[in-house]
């Protein structure tokens, strides 16, 4: 089983669409998802489920539900990063929201290897949902650019994704989001995320667990298997 378990204290319901990740889950990595948001202003507590899965190696599912309420949305890799040509991804959810997410990554000699990345989010609210909590009904269009970097420091058995994120909307509303997240080399991973809008500040936690590391140790320990194979070979002949 395959499970992400998500603690997060925000206040506001969040989509995901707001903050999308900059990078398409490889293919045969999901994660699925069971947790709670919370509303602190409101005192507002809905359970949160979401499974995300790479299919092929451009196409990611999410499916998300707050009690009885589903969204399902497809993101696809338009434009695989190719020189001076910067990846593009682009995603529609059941509710009619859509994203352009275009990336970059870059490599400097002082901070070497980091992404940058923005795009444009456009978001559909439906009114009121079955939690009572009163939505918009206006298209809500946001503004994002980001910047992601990750380090392996030695007495981290894994490696640290830093990121920061601004979003700013069509009611000139500036969001700033910083992103600190552990990656180990047993598929846990361990996220904290300030939000600051305006005055408010904002910090959720994440625990999650995810397949993709052990798959890349299987894949490494395939590729070791295959090498010695052929030196033997190379020493028999």
């Amino acid at each position: 089983t395959f499970l992400l378990i998500v603690m997060s204290f925000t206040s506001g319901t969040n989509s995901g669409w707001c903050d999308p990740e900059p990078e398409l889950l490889p293919h045969g990595v999901f994660v699925a998802s069971l947790g709670l948001n919370t509303q602190l202003v409101d005192s507002l507590v809905s359970t949160v489920g979401q499974l995300r899965a790479g299919i092929f190696s451009f196409i990611e599912i999410n499916v998300d539900s707050i009690l009885a309420d589903e969204s399902i949305t497809t993101r696809v890799r338009l434009l695989k990063e190719n020189g001076k040509i910067p990846q593009l991804v682009s995603g529609l959810s059941s509710r009619g929201n859509y994203q352009l997410l275009f990336s970059k990554s870059f490599n400097l000699p002082k901070i070497q290897s980091f992404q940058l990345y923005f795009g444009l989010v456009d978001s559909l609210d439906l009114g009121q949902s079955n939690l009572d909590i009163k939505q918009q009904t206006d298209s809500q269009r946001v503004l994002l650019i980001g910047s992601q970097k990750s380090i392996e420091p030695a007495w981290v058995d894994g490696e640290f994704l830093l990121r920061w994120q601004g979003n700013l909307t069509n009611e000139s509303e500036l969001t700033s989001i910083f992103t600190t997240r552990l990656i180990m080399k047993t598929g846990l991973w361990l996220d904290v995320q300030v939000t600051k809008r305006m005055k408010d500040i904002n910090i959720s936690s994440k625990i999650s667990w995810s397949n993709q590391q052990i798959l890349a140790e299987i894949e490494s320990v395939r590729r070791l298997a295959k090498n010695i194979s052929r030196m033997r070979q190379q020493e028999a002949n």
